[in-house]
C-alpha cells in the first residue's frame, strides 16, 4: 500500500474509495502496541483437519501482532478455499506493499520484507494482491499496515500444526490417566515435568522387561546410572564408573589406590590401572571392565537404573530413554511442549 509524505496511506484502487488518501492507522491515538493476550484456547485436531481439508496441509503458518499487542496465529494459502471452515474461522483477502517511504531520503525505498495489509472490504481489488489469511481471530476492524516487526512465518505448516494437536492429545491423555490427573492440570510446566517422568519411566520400565540386549540402549543407561551416582551414592545397583577422569576417586569416595582397603579390594577384583571402567561387583571386590562389559552391567541393572530415574531423571533423559526403549511412538508433540512458544500458531 503506497503512502504519501505525510504518512498517510493510499488506498488500493479498484474499490469505491480508490485514489484517496486515507489516515495512518493509529494517528490522532496511542501508537504503541500495548500487551495483551486474547488468544483464544488450543484447536482440536477435528477443527485442524477440517480447515486443512480446506486450504490444504501446506498452508503456511503466519503470525501477526495486532495493535493491542495480541499474536494472532493464520494460516496463509495462495490457493482456494475448497470447503466449508468450522465455526468461529474467518478468511481475508490480503495486500503487499514491497515500497515504503524513506522520511530521511525523502522518497520510495524497497522494503526488506513486505508490508501487509488486510483487505476487510467486500469489493475486489486488482492491485498489490497477497495470499489468503485463514485464522479463528477477528479481524474485521483491524486497519493497519503490518511492518516486518509485526508480523512472520514462524516455520510451521499447517498439516504439522495437526499432527502436533493429535500427538499432544494422545500423550497428554496418556500422562493424565497414569499419573491419576486432569490433563489441564499438566498446563503448570512443574506438574507436567514430574508427571512426564514418571510416566515415561514407568512404561521405559515396561518395555524393558521383554527387551532384548541392545548395546545403544545399554550405553544411555550406563551413562544414567553415572549421572544417578554423582547425585547420590546410595544406590542399589552396581555402577560402572570411567576409570580416568575422577571416576575411580569418586567411586571410591576419594580414597583411590593409595588406601590400603581399596587396594585389597582392586587386588580381590582383578582392577588394574589402564582399565576402562571400574566398579564394584557384589562381593564389594574392585573390578575392572571394558566397554562391553560395561554396558552388559548397565543391562543387567536396567530396572534398578529405571525405577531410580523416576525420581531423578530430567525430561529430557526420560524422553531419550523412552524413545530407545519405545520405538512406537510419535515424538512431534514433546519438543513443542518444551517450548511452548513454538506453539504461537495455533492461537
Amino acid at each position: 500500500m503506497a503512502q504519501d509524505r505525510n504518512g498517510n496511506n493510499h488506498k488500493a484502487a479498484g474499490r469505491p474509495d480508490g485514489g484517496q488518501f486515507d489516515r495512518k492507522a493509529g494517528q490522532g491515538a496511542d501508537d504503541d502496541l500495548a500487551a495483551g493476550d486474547g488468544r483464544p484456547s488450543t484447536p482440536t485436531a477435528d477443527e485442524l483437519s477440517r480447515v486443512a481439508d480446506a486450504i490444504g496441509a501446506d498452508a503456511d503458518a503466519f503470525m501477526l501482532q495486532l495493535p493491542d499487542g495480541t499474536v494472532a496465529g493464520c494460516y496463509r494459502t495462495d490457493g482456494p478455499i475448497r470447503g466449508p471452515l468450522p465455526d468461529g474461522w474467518h478468511v481475508y483477502d490480503t495486500m503487499e506493499s514491497e515500497e515504503g517511504w524513506n522520511e530521511d531520503e525523502g522518497d520510495w525505498t524497497d522494503l526488506p520484507v513486505p508490508t501487509i495489509t488486510i483487505d476487510n472490504q467486500p469489493v475486489a481489488h486488482i492491485v498489490n494482491q497477497g495470499p489468503k489469511l485463514v485464522t479463528r481471530h477477528d479481524l474485521s476492524g483491524v486497519d493497519r499496515e503490518f511492518d516486518e516487526d509485526h508480523w512472520w512465518m514462524d516455520g510451521h505448516t499447517l498439516g504439522g500444526d495437526l499432527e502436533l494437536v493429535r500427538n499432544e492429545s494422545e500423550w497428554r491423555g496418556s500422562i493424565a490417566a497414569d499419573c491419576g490427573l486432569d490433563p489441564d492440570d499438566l498446563d503448570d510446566p512443574d506438574v507436567f515435568n514430574e508427571a512426564a517422568v514418571d510416566y515415561l519411566m514407568a512404561d521405559s520400565l515396561k518395555a524393558a522387561n521383554g527387551a532384548a540386549y541392545s548395546p545403544g540402549v545399554s550405553s544411555q543407561l550406563l551413562r544414567m546410572s553415572q549421572r544417578l551416582y554423582v547425585k547420590d551414592m546410595d544406590r542399589d545397583f552396581h555402577v560402572p564408573m570411567p576409570a580416568d577422569h575422577g571416576g575411580l576417586e569418586r567411586l571410591t569416595g576419594g580414597r583411590g589406590l593409595d588406601d590400603p582397603e581399596i587396594r585389597e579390594a582392586a587386588e580381590c577384583g582383578g582392577f588394574r590401572p589402564g582399565d576402562r571402567y571400574v566398579m564394584f561387583n557384589a562381593d564389594g571386590d574392585l573390578v575392572g571392565l571394558n566397554d562391553e562389559q560395561a554396558r552388559q552391567a548397565a543391562w543387567t541393572s536396567r530396572r534398578a537404573i529405571l525405577q531410580a530415574a523416576r525420581h531423578d531423571a530430567t525430561p529430557g533423559d526420560a524422553r531419550i530413554l523412552h524413545e530407545s526403549l519405545r520405538t512406537d511412538r510419535d515424538w512431534t508433540a514433546w519438543d513443542n511442549w518444551e517450548e511452548p512458544e513454538e506453539r504461537e500458531s495455533l492461537h
